[in-house]
């Protein structure tokens, strides 16, 4: 099993968690069981990228602790004030050139009666003021917001509808819903637009952006309508008609988020000038021209004290009144700034690009990049988030993205860990018995080395055999034989195993096993060599032992060769072995036989002879050409590995007349032969080229000769 068949498999298995993740993410989306997480998540951003009020079109007329102060101070007049000093201010707002008065106050009851202050005539005056400037807007709060959002309760908002007096309605330009309510975890973080009452009455910050133009008169506002057209952008209205709220950071100049005065200022400024019946100069006409005024109570001890996301925790703001909350709703109206939400729809479009992404990306690497690459999606779609509050205003569902990422990334890469793991099993099956435990662990951590189906590689294939073995398993009992050869067959596998060799297979005593495969190993020739040579030495302690035991002691061939090799599973789908084939695997067999022509132990290949770098010490044999091929080849007897100078000056011996053999000198090669033999007698090598130089001496080669001698048998 390669990483394509396991890749093959986890693809098989994507489309079906794809669906499911899918699934379950709509469900959340629909139950809204993230939604207090979302909710978190949205705060931060609204703390994080909030900016100064871009129109400046509001001025906060403040009703603070030192208004109140004030007041008490110069007037003698505790809170509430007399409706006289609203008509002062609203009259003098009016001389300023103030396009909108908005009072954040419930006027619901008659005002009291003071040592020098008419109850009547105090309430007449504002009510006269109002009828004259045609600027007030006033407070009410209307129908409950339970009635309208259900998903508020009715325990959070007033009982019964609050309205201003009669003769302050009559005469005001408007009467606005003041109403607002918190979510269930007590922040406030939506205004309505309109009120929950069949006429449908605008808020305040509806009011002031109809004052703008930016809406129609609230007298044609259709209260059952799906969207309204505000700053020529549509809000929705229905079914929950509110806009959630982007709040603004604090200015340097009032340390609030909007243009403040103290109202103890304005007032002492209208009795001043009113009073000398001369316009507002300087500063206020700069000030309040052409402005939105409101006035609302900011002191704590009034009890209009809100709390937002950007007034609380560490966001380093104070909590925001009522008279502000108004104040932004408004603002993020005529700029066109409130939070916009993704229909669902449009939620679903963004899953499905997140589940593909993280399933392309899980696909990747191994698990350790899958995860890591799910962890990449989850950071960026936070900052694409954050990107989309900060410069568009919409509020994207990051904590429902997020975990449908990350919970497609864990599935994909549990599954692939499931298929990693049969692959880890399979590799162990096919592998564990056949080569060092260091070959698995690097095929375990690169299975792509492990190619189904073959491929071609530079190897080196070794043969060998037990000569004389069908005599000497006649010789035993089968219990004998069996043992016999499982001693053999195990020590030679070990020695194989220990030199980085994959024991291909056995066929009867004899041994194939290659190197370069399954793990590419630059030296797979010098391993193959070394291997041959410690199971030759292996081989003789062996006998050692067999001899104490009185067993046979049969000698073993060896034939090496290195070259381009088909490598893979071959088989079928029950059944199959790693194996390595090509005609460089047939000569590879055909050398081991030959040996008994020479005499020789180990028979090594010119391709293999290149590769070893001197490192082992080697007679040149002869140039041959084996049965099933036509071009010749160099072989050698492998003897030892370097240094070995008795072995070293064996082979040089041999050399002085394998060349005149080469040149055709028939009689001093010959000559060279015997000297050789005479030094060495229990060579057959010698020997055989004696017979040569003999034959070719009566019977010459073709001239085209190129020294090869043709095997017309295996060996």
């Amino acid at each position: 099993m390669d990483n394509e068949q396991q890749h093959s498999g986890v693809r098989r298995v994507i489309p079906a968690l794809f669906v499911g993740v899918l699934a379950l993410a709509v469900l959340l989306l629909w139950m809204g069981a993230l939604a207090g997480v979302e909710r978190v998540l949205l705060d931060f951003k609204k703390r994080a990228h909030a900016q100064p009020d871009p129109i400046e079109a509001i001025v906060v007329v403040a009703i603070d602790e030192s208004s109140l102060k004030d007041v008490s101070d110069v007037y003698q007049m505790s809170w509430p004030w007399p409706r006289e000093f609203h008509a002062l201010v609203l009259r003098y707002l009016a001389d300023a050139g103030a396009r909108r008065v908005v009072f954040d106050l419930l006027l619901d009851a008659p005002d009291r009666d003071r040592i020098d202050i008419d109850s009547a005539g105090s309430d007449a005056q504002f009510a006269d003021a109002l009828a004259d400037t045609g600027l007030g807007i006033l407070a009410a709060h209307l129908e409950p917001a339970s009635a309208c959002i259900p998903a508020l309760t009715r325990a959070t908002v007033p009982v019964a509808p609050v309205q201003p007096l009669p003769a302050f309605a009559n005469a005001a330009a408007a009467v606005a819903d003041a109403r607002v309510v918190p979510d269930k975890d007590g922040v406030l973080r939506r205004v309505p637009l309109l009120g929950c009452s069949s006429e449908g009455e605008p808020s305040h910050s509806l009011s002031v952006a109809a004052a703008f133009g930016a809406v129609a008169p609230a007298s044609s506002i259709d209260a059952r309508a799906a969207t309204l057209q505000i700053a020529g952008k549509p809000v929705p209205v229905h079914p929950m008609p509110s806009i959630e709220l982007r709040w603004y950071s604090n200015r340097s100049d009032t340390q609030r988020p909007f243009r403040m005065l103290r109202y103890s200022d304005v007032l002492s400024a209208a009795i001043a000038e009113l009073g000398a019946r001369q316009p507002p100069s300087g500063w206020v006409a700069e000030v309040f021209r052409d402005a939105i005024v409101m006035v609302g109570a900011t002191a704590a001890g009034l009890a209009d004290v809100k709390s937002t996301p950007t007034g609380a925790g560490d966001s380093g703001q104070l909590p925001l009144t009522g008279v502000e909350v108004h104040a932004t709703a408004a603002t993020n109206l005529l700029a066109g700034q409130h939070v916009r939400h993704l229909p669902r729809w449009a939620v679903v479009v963004a899953l499905l690009l997140v589940l593909g992404l993280t399933a392309f990306g899980a696909l990747q690497g191994n698990s350790v990049v899958a995860l890591c690459s799910a962890v990449l999606l989850a950071l960026s779609i936070d900052l694409i988030a954050h990107a989309a509050f900060r410069w568009g205003g919409f509020a994207l569902p990051s904590a429902l993205l997020m975990l449908s990422s990350i919970t497609m990334a864990v599935a994909v890469v549990s599954v692939r860990y499931v298929f990693e793991r049969r692959q880890r099993q399979f590799i162990r099956n096919a592998f564990g018995r056949y080569v060092q435990g260091e070959v698995i662990a690097q095929i375990m951590r690169d299975p792509a080395q492990l190619e189904l189906g073959g491929q071609q590689r530079e190897l080196s294939v070794m043969f060998s055999d037990l000569a004389g073995f069908t005599s000497m398993s006649e010789a035993m009992t089968p219990h004998e034989l069996v043992a016999f050869m499982n001693e053999y067959l195990g020590a030679m596998s070990d020695v194989i195993i220990e030199c980085g060799g994959t024991l291909d297979k056995y066929i009867g005593d004899a041994i194939m096993a290659v190197w370069g495969a399954p793990v590419a190993q630059a030296d797979h020739a010098i391993r193959a060599c070394r291997a041959v040579v410690r199971q030759q030495h292996m081989l003789a302690r062996l006998h050692e032992q067999w001899a104490e035991e009185g067993k046979p002691m049969p000698s073993a061939r060896f034939g090496v060769h290195s070259g381009e090799m088909v490598v893979g599973n071959v088989g079928g789908r029950q059944r199959f072995d790693y194996t390595v084939l090509g005609d460089n695997v047939n000569l590879g067999a055909r050398l081991e036989p030959i040996n008994s022509q020479y005499g020789t132990r180990a028979m090594i290949s010119q391709a293999t002879f290149d590769q070893l770098d001197g490192k082992f010490v080697c007679r040149e044999l002869d140039r041959i050409v084996v049965k099933g091929r036509t071009q010749p080849v160099t072989v050698y007897e492998l003897l030892d590995e370097a240094p070995n100078a008795v072995l070293a000056k064996f082979a040089r011996d041999f050399d002085d007349g394998l060349r005149l053999y080469y040149g055709q000198q028939w009689s001093a090669a010959r000559e060279a032969f015997r000297a050789f033999q005479a030094d060495y007698p229990n060579d057959q090598a010698s020997g055989l080229f004696m017979r040569r130089c003999g034959e070719y001496a009566l019977q010459p080669p073709p001239e085209d000769w190129n020294g090869a001698y043709v095997y017309t048998s295996k060996g």
